[in-house]
């Protein structure tokens, strides 16, 4: 889990969202994220290994 963590960091550090990487980190797989930006959940999620439906409203 560590090491997705610090690269779900880096890649916040890059997009500078840290509330988008908070709301990944707190997501566990096969949950769904709600969110008006999925591009900028997609790589978050990504990067920290987490399988999440991304839902755009």
């Amino acid at each position: 889990m560590r090491h997705s963590k610090a690269r779900l960091t880096a890649a916040a550090r890059r997009r500078r969202d840290a509330i988008d990487a908070a709301l990944v980190l707190l997501a566990e797989d096969d949950d769904q994220i709600v969110t008006s930006d999925p591009d900028d959940i997609e790589p978050l999620a990504r990067a920290a290994g987490t399988h999440v439906e991304i839902v755009r409203v």
